[in-house]
């Protein structure tokens, strides 16, 4: 069970820190010149956001979009997987600009996409099992540059917003693979795992939040930072670990896992992301967080709807054995 917990939770944050968050670019955009509580909160809120979706997995035995949109589900099945193919898109862009400044190799996103779709066509274990073993390197390379790294930047004004959308556009890829992932588990396990998240992404975003500060308008501010330490090596890497979990979350819940599929998105993807890197992150990660935040709040909703009325069930019930024993009139 803890093994496997640890499988979810890591899958959860593997999928949610790609090119744009261990590049630093994707921080750089929601919380350059913001205080400190916003990345903060923002954990706090994928945490929250973790369980909601966890449960509602749990609950429908991973259907989400027929749970929370029965009457309209083909059209946010549609827009979910449209988000997902810009997100792999952009890790496809990602991984040819990170090996071609590293090495000069043209081709890193074709390769890098094939690794992907191999990865997806395997199924779920080989999803999960992939990120059990990236996320730990993840997190000694982001804490080895943080202990090398003398100068950081925590000044700035407190926003609420941009932790909202910043925790909502993730959710999209990682809320969705939870959700499958905790089909058949209890309300325990959710709870335990949601925390687990909480605490490793807090950490994880912070980490790099400090460390891309004053290094905003930089296409990759990680990277320019590892350069500058003399591990730029260290920093291609840990950028395209980051790449692999997530393209490889994006690419399957788009494209289902399905193989034909997955290979005719994976040309899609990368015609799209000859736009480069940086543009698709700026232009479109900000419309893919509203999107989260209208599913996030409907996921709240519902799940809100379903407690009372199941806590309303539990008090009549308890009413009517009362009236039955004469307790009550």
């Amino acid at each position: 069970m803890r093994n496997n917990n640890l499988k979810i939770v890591f899958t959860f944050v593997g999928t949610f820190i790609g090119a744009g968050f261990a590049s630093g670019r994707e921080i750089a955009l929601f919380f350059g010149g913001k205080s400190v509580l916003s990345p903060i909160l923002a954990a706090l809120f994928c945490g929250s956001l973790a369980f909601v979706f966890m449960e509602i997995g749990r609950i429908t035995n991973g259907g989400l979009t027929g749970y929370l949109f029965p009457k309209t589900q083909r059209v946010w099945d549609g827009l979910i997987k449209s988000a997902n193919f810009v997100i792999f898109s952009a890790m496809l862009a990602g991984a040819e600009y990170t090996i071609k400044e590293t090495t000069g190799f043209v081709g890193g996103g074709i390769a890098s996409g094939l690794l992907a779709a191999a990865i997806v066509v395997g199924g779920m274990e080989k999803i999960k099992s992939a990120n059990f073993i990236a996320v730990p390197i993840i997190i000694a390379m982001c804490a080895v540059m943080f202990a090398l790294e003398p100068n950081f930047y925590i000044s700035g004004a407190f926003n609420l917003i941009n932790p909202l959308l910043y925790a909502s556009m993730n959710i999209l890829s990682c809320g969705l693979l939870s959700a499958k992932l905790s089909a058949g588990g209890s309300r325990k396990q959710s709870l335990i795992c949601s925390a687990m998240i909480a605490l490793i992404l807090g950490l994880l975003i912070v980490l790099v939040y400090l460390l891309v500060g004053g290094r905003e308008q930089s296409e990759m501010p990680l990277m320019d930072l590892a350069k500058s330490l003399n591990l730029g090596l260290a920093g291609s890497l840990l950028i395209l670990i980051a790449i692999m979990t997530t393209m490889s979350g994006s690419l399957s819940l788009a494209s289902e896992g399905k193989p034909a599929l997955t290979v005719a998105l994976l040309c899609g993807g990368l015609l799209v992301s000859t736009l480069g890197f940086k543009n698709i992150v700026d232009t479109t990660y900000p419309a893919i967080g509203v999107l989260g935040a209208v599913i996030s709040f409907a996921g709240m909703a519902r799940l809100a709807r379903a407690f009372w009325a199941r806590r309303k069930r539990i008090t009549g019930g308890r009413i009517l054995k009362m009236r039955l024993r004469g307790d009550i009139i």
